[in-house]
């Protein structure tokens, strides 16, 4: 009630918190690896991942990470409460605990399932 209310008298957004934390909820279980996805828009999202394994040990010129996943990096953090790295190179190689948050366009995300291992 209170949304159409709000509506009504133009307002410029309304939130919706249960709506909002059931976005979130899904994305976390359809994103095995996920830490978190935000939505920025209809069509933008970032999105804060621990890395699959299958990474370790490479440089984001080796994975090609824009163009297999239309993700655009950044930045890191050592380890999921580690403060945010943007200071990074494209050949620094990714340890096994590194996070990575992006910049994904809605309609790729579904290509983070297949990161989930």
């Amino acid at each position: 009630m209170t949304k159409k209310v709000l509506e009504k008298i133009v307002a410029d957004s309304v939130i919706s918190p249960e709506f909002e934390m059931g976005r979130s909820l899904a994305q976390r279980i359809l994103f095995h690896n996920s830490v978190d996805v935000f939505q920025l828009d209809k069509n933008v999202s970032i999105v804060e991942m621990r890395i699959p394994q299958s990474w370790v040990g490479k440089s984001l010129s080796q994975l090609d990470l824009r163009g297999r996943y239309n993700l655009n990096v950044l930045g890191f953090r050592d380890y999921e409460s580690a403060p945010l790295d943007v200071q990074f190179g494209s050949d620094d190689l990714l340890g096994s605990s590194t996070y990575i948050i992006a910049v994904i366009n809605n309609q790729h995300l579904d290509t983070l399932t297949e990161l989930s291992e």
